[in-house]
């Protein structure tokens, strides 16, 4: 336990000057309220949680954490995003792979500067197609593996605005 937290210590103390957060592989099950405190003064660009046991985000994580343009979430097990993670407004690209959403965060699709989202291998069976196509700035979204229904496969494979992997 003492070398996990010294591990996120850190790591937290490479962000100040990186700008890149990397708390991926630290065995996390929930952020530390300490990191909100040790990086309130850093701009960070980059934050990677990826591979942790995460269940959930604090709704202080969008707005301590807003000038962040690439996030890796992937490896967890998210259900859910909180509700104001759209303050996140410089995110470009996202990656909440390997989580366990089985409903489509629509939070994401009023993100403004989302450009890349992977929301593969999840358990999603449907996403709302037409508020997907109304995304501001959207571009790819990955959904392979994901247990989608075949009326939502059928209707994906229609959109030619978005590059879809499924």
């Amino acid at each position: 336990m003492a070398e996990e937290v010294s591990r996120v210590a850190q790591r937290c103390e490479e962000a100040k000057l990186s700008l890149t957060l990397d708390l991926s592989h630290c065995e996390l099950m929930s952020l530390p309220e300490a990191i909100f405190f040790l990086l309130k003064d850093t701009a960070l660009q980059r934050v990677n949680l990826a591979h942790n046991a995460i269940k959930k985000l604090p709704n202080k994580f969008s707005t301590r954490f807003n000038t962040v343009t690439t996030l890796d979430l992937s490896h967890n097990k998210l259900t859910s995003l909180p509700e104001n993670f759209n303050l996140l407004t410089q995110c470009t690209t996202l990656d909440l792979s390997s989580n366990q959403f089985s409903g489509f965060p629509d939070v994401l699709l009023t993100m403004p500067s989302m450009e890349t989202l992977d929301c593969g291998h999840n358990l999603l069976t449907n996403v709302d197609t037409t508020r997907l196509t109304q995304a501001p700035a959207l571009q790819q979204i990955t959904l392979t593996g994901n247990p989608l229904n075949d009326d939502c496969k059928a209707i994906l494979e229609t959109i030619v605005r978005l590059k879809i992997l499924l």
